[in-house]
């Protein structure tokens, strides 16, 4: 060891190999009177070069990766019996990932492309692949280093002052360190620079170790969480993330984490944008596209987008067309909001085809997404990313001149170095169209799973380090959070055989020798041990959820001599523990929700729909939250399978029994056609059933649909039906108190011989009774609806039949009469007049709310609900249970269902 003990110096290293993150460290006892920095290898040399006077910027791992990847394919070309041929073939980005990991670490030891050795075929292939990469990493800056070290100690190089005040402390004797740092370190000890080795004392214990044991692991985090922050000098938790979500929660400071390994929603950013040039496209991939938070396109916009193409099945339909073509005509802003327009329609429109790499406005553009290709052009791929890559780099700096800690500016930062990467791949190696399932593998190896910022470290939070061997400084009193799991390391060298470690020592390179990285790992996780003082205490637990969990390697050195706790005791004393309670619940708390009505008056819609209606009356709660206060459920973020089956089937019987057929019957049009009209209505309609993991669905969806539309064409013409037309829009009022109107599309309205309309519900439903029961309990409140406002066009005396048709089963229900093999009449359990049941429920539970009460009533007995207990409402909904039916539980009383 050297030290000066009276003698202040500037600058202090303290260097491992295997820093990383925070650390603990004692500043009192470092003489040092500017600057102490613990660093890792890159962050040594990278300090060291910047005094010597070398200038090198090492590029983003994505661009020497793209660099790489293009000097394998070059030689890939030029010798294509190569060792690696075979796996470049399959994946090329994937090879040059692993190649360039074991380059860029035997190039450290000293290794180049000029060193053939006996009988090591792929690391004389690597060799070979070398000559043409043009390194720029950490390895080229040693090289310099060294260089300009071995210059001062001959004297044709000044010393910088800096190094004369220098101290280097090292956390083993030198023989431990990686063999390729040991010449830098000796020449600058010849310098004059002081190397300290502070060298582990492995007979010091401490004074007492306490083993507190969970038989769970969350069991531990929440006790963990409610203790004094103060309790402990010090904090060592490998994966903080659970116990700060956990401070979080309660309110308390947090200590800092990152999401280890985690690929952020922001990340995705750059591999959804690829994955939309896949064919046919991936509906789900546009979705989640549209919802990313850092999504470049007018949030309002794209969520009105979303939103349209969830509820038409596709995007390849009018709804849609006329969605993006309002935005562009007028910026998307609530009603009452009558400020000025914040761009021209020319910026709208250039940021909808600038970050869209497709044009949903007409169907030209717009079906050939729904074909299935694997060529991409790739000027569009490239102008679509570059455009992907200015907005993310822009979004950075404007977030970091306001909040240069937020974890967002990393993520972007991320996002545009993984698109210039690629687009450097794309220009400078393919000519032409490029296929996606290259593109795709290319992408996914340049995502690459990294660490981000989850919580930054706030005042008074907890002394806190995720690595033990980041406790440099003694301290008194320690707990291990996680002592607990296999903590097992990759050595550098495990990608080598035997053989070819021994090849490459003959010819000079300074591997790190496997006994050394060993011993000094082991001394490094075994610092709390020999670092504490006075106290260390250790958490162990049984399981995390149902796995088990392996004990530490370093239990043995304490079992016998720690004291062991119970800490589910303690954990069922904390969770028992007498608090102050102050009962602000009502006892009807379960039954319903009261508030303020007069302060906060409801404002009510004008227009209700069949949905909001039904919602209204069998659960206000729902329906407040839906529609009074605009909660969104996250359903109508994703397109469902079930009810993609509907869209495809309305959207191919509209087609089939509306267009113009000539002379050619009903039946023969249908048979004829079907398959067009299925393949037309996919595209439009049923975005998911076209995707490949869908095709055994769409051919289920084929066989099932075709016996219903020709079931259907029977029972029109068996009947001497006409079909008028086919969702029919209809707005009426319908004599309720309040003077609202009811809106609705009628799926099929017809005419029989005597002219009278006849209504046809279309339900593809899994679930075989549930409109037979609807119309035996006399509760099909939609077909009541859409027959009084077939009413309102020709008089209340006009007779109007009305029926289900379900699907797959392919049959008609209705308590009208009807004919046909595939018709059921129902006898309906009464005769109340259903639309009378409405208007007095709508103006019941309208009632109510104005009142200030909104009924949740979850899995409550619907006869003990006040609305059941008017008279004349519409019947409530149960759950059909056989003792005591209650009501079906509300929606938006889970909380899972919200979105942002």
């Amino acid at each position: 060891m050297q030290q000066e003990t009276n003698k202040t110096y500037d600058m202090k290293i303290i260097y491992c190999p295997f820093y990383n993150g925070n650390y603990y460290l004692d500043m009192h006892n470092n003489q040092v009177a500017l600057d102490v920095q613990v660093l890792e290898t890159q962050g040594l040399l990278t300090q060291l070069a910047m005094h010597a006077g070398i200038h090198q910027q090492i590029p983003s791992y994505p661009d020497r990766l793209a660099s790489y990847h293009k000097a394998l394919l070059e030689y890939d070309k030029d010798y294509a019996d190569n060792t690696f041929h075979n796996s470049i073939d399959i994946d090329s980005m994937s090879v040059a990932k692993t190649l360039l990991q074991w380059r860029d670490y035997l190039a450290l030891c000293g290794w180049n492309s000029d060193i053939n050795l006996c009988n090591c075929t792929r690391l004389n292939t690597l060799a070979e692949i070398d000559k043409g990469f043009d390194d720029k990493g950490l390895a080229k800056l040693l090289n310099k280093l060294q260089e300009q070290l071995d210059l001062m100690v001959s004297g044709k190089a000044t010393l910088p002052t800096i190094y004369k005040e220098l101290i280097i402390e090292i956390p083993c004797t030198m023989e431990l360190l990686p063999d390729y740092i040991q010449p830098v370190l000796n020449s600058l000890q010849s310098l004059g620079v002081t190397i300290e080795v502070n060298e582990e004392n492995t007979n010091a214990m401490p004074e007492t170790i306490n083993e507190i044991h969970f038989s769970q692991q969350w069991k531990a985090e929440a006790w963990l969480s409610q203790q004094d922050p103060q309790a402990y000098d010090l904090w060592i938790n490998t994966v903080n993330k659970r116990l700060d979500n956990w401070l979080h929660m309660s309110g308390q400071p947090v200590c800092g984490s990152e999401m280890e390994n985690a690929n952020p929603q922001i990340t995705q950013l750059f591999l959804l944008a690829v994955q939309l040039f896949q064919r046919p496209l991936n509906v789900n991939t546009l979705l989640q596209y549209l919802f990313l938070p850092e999504c470049p396109l007018d949030k309002r916009f794209r969520r009105e987008l979303a939103k349209n193409i969830v509820r038409e099945g596709g995007f390849c339909n009018d709804k849609v067309q006329k969605c993006i073509k309002a935005y562009i005509e007028r910026e998307f802003k609530d009603e009452k909001d009558t400020t000025p327009q914040n761009t021209t329609q020319a910026q709208r429109e250039a940021d909808y085809l600038g970050y869209l790499p497709f044009d949903l406005r007409n169907e030209e553009q717009a079906l050939p997404l729904a074909e299935e290709g694997d060529l991409v052009d790739k000027n569009t791929l490239s102008v679509f990313l570059t455009s992907i890559e200015s907005h993310v780099s822009e979004r950075a700096v404007k977030i970091a001149a306001k909040q240069p800690y937020d974890a967002r500016i990393s993520q972007l930062k991320t996002v545009s170095e993984m698109i210039k990467a690629l687009t450097d791949q794309i220009d400078k190696i393919i000519v032409g169209d490029l296929s996606f399932k290259k593109l795709i593998q290319w992408a996914q190896s340049l995502y690459e799973a990294g660490n981000y910022k989850l919580y930054n470290a706030q005042t008074h939070s907890r002394m806190l380090i995720t690595q033990p061997s980041n406790m440099i400084s003694y301290a008194a009193k320690v707990i291990w959070c996680d002592f607990y799991g296999d903590v097992a390391k990759k050595l550098s060298t495990d990608f080598l055989s035997p053989f070819e470690q021994q090849e490459l020592k003959k010819h000079g390179v300074h591997l790190w020798d496997k006994d050394n990285e060993t011993k000094l790992l082991n001394i490094l996780y075994a610092r709390p041990l020999h670092h504490t003082t006075e106290s260390l205490t250790v958490i162990t637990c049984d399981k995390l959820g149902a796995a088990k969990l392996p004990l530490h390697p370093l239990y043995h050195f304490i079992q016998g001599t720690a004291q062991k706790q119970d800490g589910d005791a303690l954990y069922n004393a904390l969770a028992t523990k007498v608090v102050n309670i102050v009962n602000n619940r009502r006892d009807d708390i379960n039954k319903e929700i009261r508030f303020d009505a007069k302060t906060h008056p409801v404002t009510w819609k004008d227009t209700e729909s069949f949905t909001s209606m039904e919602e209204l009356l069998q659960n206000p709660f729902d329906y407040f939250m839906q529609y009074p206060l605009q909660f969104q459920d996250i359903s109508d973020t994703n397109i469902k399978l079930s009810t993609t089956y509907g869209y495809v089937a309305h959207e191919t019987i509209e087609y089939l029994f509306t267009i113009d057929r000539g002379n050619i019957t009903l039946s023969n049009y249908v048979e004829s056609h079907y398959e067009e009209a299925l393949h037309r209505a996919l595209l439009r309609k049923g975005a998911l059933l076209l995707l490949p993991e869908h095709h055994l669905d769409k051919d289920r969806l084929t066989y099932q649909l075709r016996k219903c539309v020709k079931n259907l064409a029977a029972l029109v013409e068996e009947n001497g039906l006409t079909v008028i037309n086919c969702e029919q829009k209809e707005k009426k009022q319908l004599d309720f108190e309040e003077g609202i109107f009811l809106k609705g599309y009628i799926d099929m309205v017809l005419k029989d011989k005597a002219g009278n309309e006849v209504v046809f519900d279309l339900k593809w439903t899994s679930k075989k009774n549930k409109f037979q029961k609807k119309l035996e309990k006399n509760r099909a409140l939609q077909l009541a609806i859409y027959q009084a406002m077939l009413k309102k066009h020709s008089g209340e005396s006009a007779i109007v039949r009305t029926a289900y048709y379900v699907m797959p089963q392919g049959k008609l229900f209705s308590t009208d009469n009807f004919s046909g093999a595939n018709f059921e009449q129902i006898t309906p359990a009464s005769h109340d007049k259903v639309m009378e049941q409405l208007r007095k429920g709508y103006t019941e539970r309208r009632k109510e709310i104005n009142e200030g009460v909104i009924e949740t009533a979850d899995n409550m007995s619907v006869k003990d609900l006040d609305y059941n207990k008017a008279p004349g409402t519409f019947p409530l909904e149960d759950n059909e249970a056989k003792t005591t039916p209650k009501k079906v539980e509300n929606k938006y009383s889970d909380y899972k269902c919200f979105t942002i």
